[in-house]
């Protein structure tokens, strides 16, 4: 059984008249909630933020500025981490940038301010929660496995500590490749986040 959230968001898709954020229906597994938007991070899906992605079929595409090596990195990430998940992910062999069923997640390389390794962001705002296109992009055309797995989540909603409810210890082992700053050795998205995955999509 699929969250109140999900429910809200569809809502808000639909033109519904819903006004405030979303909440779950159940408690939230293990005790704290860091899928967006949560009572700490709920700011409105555009630009500047990460959101939810608008379906469970994740359809994604790597542009030519990653190496690949970088891709089949990304690979192992979506297909050891996230299509064990109730997501679906879809590899597209091209990218479709405009309409009404654009490419949720692109992989790229560019300029990534504040000496960060990579940025997430929502491009295309669905709803006021959901977004239909994200954006991916590492200052690297090899990206680590751990920032795909951090970033990748960020992607379909994943928050960090600090953002959760309650709040939580950015470097809490229960968040997994989710933790900041980033874990080297943390690949997995671990237990949690597929739960809370699970319980949205």
């Amino acid at each position: 059984m699929k969250t109140l959230r999900a429910l809200a968001a569809a809502a808000l898709a639909g033109g519904g008249i819903l006004v405030s954020a979303p909440a779950a229906s159940a408690a939230p597994p293990d005790g704290f909630d860091n899928l967006y938007p949560t009572g700490n991070y709920q700011p409105r899906c555009g630009k500047n933020t990460f959101c939810l992605t608008d379906n469970s079929a994740v359809s994604v595409f790597m542009e030519k500025s990653i190496s690949r090596n970088g891709k089949n990195r990304i690979r192992e990430i979506l297909d050891r981490e996230y299509q064990p998940t109730d997501l679906k992910i879809v590899y597209e062999r091209k990218a479709n940038y405009t309409g009404s069923n654009e490419t949720d997640i692109v992989y790229q390389k560019g300029r990534v301010g504040g000496g960060a390794m990579a940025v997430t962001w929502c491009d295309d705002a669905k709803s006021a929660y959901m977004c239909d296109q994200h954006y991916v992009r590492f200052n690297t055309d090899t990206p680590f496995l751990t920032a795909i797995c951090h970033e990748t989540g960020h992607a379909v909603g994943l928050t960090h500590g600090h953002e959760a409810k309650p709040r939580r210890k950015n470097d809490d082992s229960r968040l997994g490749c989710m933790k900041t700053p980033i874990d080297f050795n943390a690949t997995r998205l671990g237990a949690h986040n597929k739960k809370t995955i699970n319980a949205h999509y």
